[in-house]
């Protein structure tokens, strides 16, 4: 009897921490996607050169280094197990949403 509770205690216990897995996986792209384009808004704003997005989190985010304007929007993607579209707005608050 013991056992039959302990395996469907970590039954249940696997989506949860899948989705805690993915969920963190998106945040930390979130969060990286985020301090890029505040990056991005000050550069833009004392006209210096801008970098090139880390990617440490992400797969993939817009990078506009050689390119782009302040209205340009920096969308990025997490690494896996990640699921989410991440979509930030330079001009203003640099604010970022999860899509």
């Amino acid at each position: 009897m013991l056992f039959a509770f302990v395996v469907v205690v970590a039954m249940s216990a696997k989506p949860v921490y899948r989705m805690f897995v993915v969920q963190s996986a998106n945040r930390a792209c979130l969060q990286e996607a985020e301090a890029y384009a505040t990056d991005t808004r000050r550069a833009f704003q004392v006209n210096v050169p801008r970098s090139s997005p880390p990617n440490a989190d992400c797969r993939s985010t817009t990078d506009v280094s050689a390119g782009g304007s302040i209205d340009t929007d920096i969308i990025a993607t997490p690494k896996p197990p990640g699921d989410a579209t991440i979509r930030c707005k330079i001009n203003g608050a640099a604010h970022c949403v999860e899509m």
